[in-house]
């Protein structure tokens, strides 16, 4: 059973700036019994105002300042050289109880602007001396200051030269110098890192912990002035000495009655929703307004101790600060940073570990699969000896590459907990390769598209345009792109490292995410719609050309059964644009957006690393599966009966037009209606 007071205000009270004082006049739903008073002024007579049942009762309480008792009642005085507008401000609170802060009262924060004017005034003395100046008073008013502390608990703050050791409970504190009315902060970033700066890794981004083993989430007083966060102590390998860096940013106390609009959103302060996790996209949702931030630091002391082999980690809780953290044996918990880029030390591996490195295997090895098979027919095949084969082979090989990095790398690291995965070196280094291939990938696909284009649209000109040497250093220019820009994201601290917590590559925590979600994602979408457009055209020529044919239909066997493979070129063609194109989309949309909606383990996992992995697999499947040529050699013991290519001239306006057809012949009579006759099958 609980106990109301049953008054409170109604509506918002009106504020009156007048030439003599200041008012504020509330309503209240019963008479106010009570008083009304500035904040921390209330003993003073010209500040407050007391209401009782015997004198002045009343159901419309209000408060007036004199403007010649803005001093002494605490009100702040700010003055526009360039307006020539006077700001007074001030926190008036209504207080239902004579004695006692009850659930009920109210504070309201209240602004009044003085506009100041020029008159000229007339007179009829002839000359009137100007006031001398005694003295000049000014006064600067200092913003407010942000303190970082760092506590070995609840009862005392720890000493900087005190040693914590690894895995003991700590609580990570905010605050500001003073109590300000209006004023709060927010926790934007922290960083950890050694004292020389050579390693260093990011704690909270946006204002929400990026590892809650670690940290928790922070959370923030009624009044935004103190802020919290629960934490374990942990360190850098081989160093005891730990700095936490902090980006904090003043806003504006929100509170009951506050009416804002517009911009001044941003101004207010606004816990962070931590229940998405940070990826490569949601910087987007979080960004900084423009109010000026500060830096804040402090430094702790961290002595190892013995880690136990069979110990789970497990995030800290509050009863953590109230009571020993040791173990029924006597041990501590403990946990340790490995440095930077370490991640998954001390992580021991799961059956949900297990079962996700079995989904990354399975995926790519099959994509290695399909894509080694694509890449080796078009070497062995006389008919990929030009430049669209030298295209298809490195794009294929590119694609098989990459998954083969995640089959009999990342899985293995992921189901064993390998430790060579934890050196940051070897892992960039494959996450790295992981970027080199995917952007041969879809550039090759890219060229690949334009080559068919100018052979339907330009084909007398193609065999100049797509020469040997011309594709050789086409290839050559793909390869060199996609390596130099895999090393440009490193320069700005984007390094993609594999996490086994996450079981995706994820960049570190110190890149720039809003370039890096601009970079990846407009230039992969970008890259995409171009090769829609541009074989959407394709398909265009591809259906005029053969609508021209179709008055040879009754002309002949031949020139029907020609024109039956043509439609089925075409059908096939269209089939693997679109499906092609519509994977790299829903990829990219997964892994940006959709992803963000889904936090949880395995739905982030399958939207993401899964869908990533997908993508090129699927790839490999749908040319396989849409274009004969590439499964025949594999099917078809008898070299006579692989594809050929021959050569026709038609005329065409005039001029001679050379084109190249691929036939091949039915190894059986019941299979065409063609007995001994070649006929056309989809390139």
């Amino acid at each position: 059973m609980s106990l109301k007071l049953n008054n409170e205000i109604i509506d918002v009270p009106v504020l009156r700036c007048g030439p003599d004082e200041i008012e504020l006049k509330a309503h209240t739903l019963k008479p106010f019994e009570g008083q009304t008073f500035v904040r921390g002024h209330h003993r003073s007579p010209d500040c407050a105002r007391v209401y009782d049942t015997t004198e002045n009762i009343t159901s419309d309480p209000q408060l007036s300042i004199s403007l010649s008792r803005i001093s002494s009642c605490g009100l702040t005085f700010e003055r526009n050289s360039e307006t020539r507008r006077v700001t007074l401000r001030a926190v008036i609170i209504f207080a239902f109880h004579p004695l006692f802060v009850t659930s009920a009262d109210r504070s309201f924060s209240i602004e009044c602007a003085f506009q100041q004017h020029d008159f000229t005034v007339q007179t009829q003395l002839d000359s009137i001396g100007d006031l001398s100046t005694i003295k000049v008073i000014t006064a600067t008013a200092l913003p407010p200051k942000v303190h970082l502390s760092i506590n070995g608990g609840v009862e005392k703050e720890s000493r900087k030269d005190e040693r914590i050791s690894v895995g003991s409970p700590l609580l990570f504190k905010w605050s500001l110098d003073n109590s300000y009315p209006i004023y709060g902060f927010r926790v934007v970033s922290c960083d950890v890192e050694t004292k020389d700066e050579r390693r260093s890794s990011r704690m909270i981004e946006a204002g929400c912990s990026l590892d809650e083993t670690l940290i928790a989430n922070i959370r923030y007083s009624e009044n935004d002035s103190v802020a919290f966060a629960d934490g374990f102590a942990f360190k850098f390998a081989d160093e005891e000495e730990v700095w936490m860096r902090c980006q904090v940013q003043l806003c504006i106390h929100k509170f009951e009655h506050l009416i804002v609009t517009g911009a001044g959103l941003n101004d207010l302060c606004q816990a962070p929703k931590c229940d998405q996790r940070l990826k490569r996209s949601n910087m987007e949702e979080y960004k900084l307004n423009e109010q000026p931030s500060m830096i804040v630091s402090e430094r702790f002391i961290i002595t190892d101790s013995k880690v136990l082999p069979a110990q789970e980690f497990r995030a800290p809780k509050d009863s953590d600060f109230y009571r020993d953290s040791n173990d029924e044996n006597g041990n501590v918990r403990v946990m340790e940073v490995m440095g930077e880029g370490c991640r998954g030390c001390g992580y021991k591996a799961n059956t949900e570990d297990h079962l996700a490195a079995i989904v990354i295997f399975l995926t790519a090895i099959c994509g290695v699969v399909s894509n080694s098979l694509i890449a080796l027919t078009a070497s062995r095949l006389p008919l990929f000896r030009n430049s669209f084969g030298r295209l298809v082979r490195l794009q294929s090989t590119g694609e098989a590459l990459f998954l083969a990095v995640w089959a009999f790398y990342f899985a293995p690291t992921l189901a064993f907990n390998l430790d060579f995965n934890k050196s940051f070196e070897i892992s960039r280094r494959f996450g790295q390769l992981c970027l080199i291939c995917y952007d041969i990938s879809i550039y090759t696909h890219l060229i690949i598209s334009i080559n068919r284009f100018v052979s339907l649209y330009f084909p007398t000109h193609y065999g100049s345009i797509f020469t040997d040497d011309v594709t050789k250093r086409i290839i050559f220019a793909i390869i060199l792109f996609s390596i130099s820009y895999s090393w440009v994201l490193p320069a700005g601290n984007c390094n993609m490292e594999f996490s086994n917590e996450k079981w995706m590559l994820d960049y570190h925590s110190s890149c720039n995410l809003n370039l890096l979600f601009y970079a990846e994602f407009l230039r992969a979408v970008v890259i995409v719609a171009m090769i829609f457009l541009i074989n959407s055209a394709t398909f265009i020529r591809m259906y005029c050309h053969n609508r021209g044919k179709s008055f040879h239909r009754n002309s002949g066997t031949l020139e029907a059964a020609l024109l039956r493979k043509r439609r089925n070129v075409e059908i096939n063609f269209i089939r693997q644009v679109c499906l092609q194109g519509l994977a790299y989309l829903t990829e990219l949309i997964t892994y940006f957006f959709v992803s963000l909606a889904f936090p949880q383990k395995w739905p982030n996992f399958l939207l993401t690393t899964w869908a990533w992995l997908m993508v090129h697999t699927a790839d490999g499947f749908i040319t396989l599966l849409l274009n004969k040529q590439f499964r025949f050699i594999f099917f078809s013991s008898d070299e006579s009966n692989q594809p050929q290519t021959i050569t026709l001239i038609s005329s065409n306006k005039g001029r001679y037009r050379r084109s190249t057809l691929i036939v091949m012949e039915h190894q059986n009579e019941e299979e065409s209606p063609l007995k001994g006759e070649s006929i056309e099958v989809p390139l």
